[in-house]
């Protein structure tokens, strides 16, 4: 009796499923897979051109679908420093430079393209642009002036920089009929956020020209703050201003001020969170610093930088008890964060 032919479905070789590409994982909103498939696809890529390009698109895809500038912004100048000539990474990078306010980084980046050669007129307008932006800054205008300079070097019509320049030179003049007008532009703003922001800037005016104008400015601060909670960069403003002072303990009695004052729990536990930082960098008080942390973390458990510093100063301080205490808060609070992968091997250690 002739034996039966294999079934040549079983002599077929076993094969993996291919896993799905960026893209299908974006058409069905699967974004946190996309982010890994572009992030391994972008290290393992050996051309540089190529490796930028999917940084760009790891960008794009933070910026726009996650809604997270600042990871957009980290990706884009991961691109940019991979293809320093990439005009589309570095019109990226200082999109979302300014939205977050990170001026610094911003003029910084129009520098090294300024060192590359890249066309002239184009990188001026790129320069007075910012330095425009910042002339509404107060405690920005060394770093605009700086950036009008540039891009009247660059180009002598550079648009907008030479009405700026005058500008800044006249503020230390001019600041107080300014900040009178925008009190009386606050009072009239329909939209509450408008009327916060304008508040900030008579605020920052009091900090850069005024030599009594620190008190005056926290209160501005305190009134941005209950006009609209997220209209939170008062908050990086009184760092500056203290801060240039050496007035650490003044920072610290405002920042503790707004606290009790403000009503919103995401802006309490921010004020919390930096009067945490503050004790332990400035004055080295880890007991003060956990017991901050500890009160933003009862706000929000959800807290990445509160339950991280929480939990290191615990364990140092040999509260082993505390320490697991506010890792299982947080990650029950945010669960599924790749980054808890150290904690979860340190918790198991304790």
């Amino acid at each position: 009796m002739t034996p039966p032919e294999p079934d040549p479905r079983t002599r077929a070789p076993l094969t993996t499923p291919e896993a799905p590409s960026a893209s299908a994982r974006e058409l069905r909103n699967e974004l946190a897979g996309a982010v890994e498939v572009l992030e391994r696809e972008a290290d393992a890529a050996r051309d540089p051109a190529q490796a930028a390009e999917l940084y760009l698109r790891l960008g794009r895809l933070h910026e726009e679908r996650l809604l997270r500038r600042d990871r957009a912004a980290l990706y884009y100048l991961r691109a940019l420093r991979l293809a320093p000539k990439l005009a589309a990474a570095r019109q990226a990078s200082l999109r979302c430079l300014l939205a977050l306010r990170r001026f610094g980084q911003a003029k910084r980046t129009l520098d090294e393209a300024r060192i590359l050669g890249e066309e002239p007129r184009a990188l001026a307008a790129e320069y007075a642009r910012l330095g425009g932006l910042l002339a509404d800054e107060p405690l920005e205008h060394g770093l605009a002036m700086e950036a009008l300079v540039e891009a009247l070097a660059l180009d002598r019509a550079a648009p907008g920089a030479a009405a700026a320049l005058e500008k800044i030179k006249a503020s230390p003049r001019a600041w107080r009929a300014d900040a009178k007008a925008l009190v009386e532009q606050a009072a009239q703003a329909k939209e509450r956020r408008t009327a916060a922001q304008l508040t900030l800037r008579v605020a920052a005016l009091h900090a850069a020209y005024d030599p009594e104008g620190l008190p005056r400015a926290v209160e501005l601060v305190e009134r941005a703050l209950l006009l609209a909670p997220a209209v939170r960069h008062g908050l990086e403003l009184l760092e500056r201003a203290f801060g240039e002072r050496g007035d650490w303990r003044g920072l610290a009695t405002a920042l503790a001020r707004l606290s009790a004052n403000v009503r919103d729990r995401a802006v309490v536990a921010e004020l919390q969170l930096r009067l945490g930082q503050l004790e332990l960098t400035r004055f080295g008080d880890a007991a003060e610093a956990a017991a901050a942390l500890d009160r933003v973390l009862a706000l929000d458990p959800a807290s990445e930088p509160a339950a991280q510093q929480a939990f290191e100063l615990h364990l140092e301080a040999g509260r082993q008890v505390e320490a697991l205490s506010v890792l299982e808060r947080h990650l029950a609070a945010a669960p599924e964060r790749a980054e808890h992968g150290p904690w979860r091997l340190g918790a198991a250690r304790i």
